[in-house]
């Protein structure tokens, strides 16, 4: 067995790749994509503004990342806008 996997997603799939001790099959992955989506929800007066943040990280099949990102779009508006 390799590396300890850091997702718990891609420690699903070690264990299924450890299961199957090599074997040649279909639909083993490559990569796990995983991540959190964070809202934060502000308001002053009649101005709303919201904050998403993405929280991704991409693991191997033996569960070492091999890419983490985060990203923060925000949102502002009137209390009447679209949306809030």
């Amino acid at each position: 067995m390799g590396g300890i996997a850091e997702d718990p997603l891609a420690k699903g799939q070690q264990q299924k790749n450890d299961f199957l001790n090599d074997q040649t099959t279909t639909g083993v992955t490559d990569f796990t994509l995983s991540g959190k989506i964070i809202q934060l929800a502000v308001k002053d007066g009649d101005t709303h503004q919201s904050t998403y943040s993405f929280q991704l990280s991409l693991t191997d099949n033996r569960g070492l990342a091999v890419w983490e990102g985060e990203k923060q779009i925000t949102k502002q508006g009137s209390q009447s806008s679209v949306g809030f």
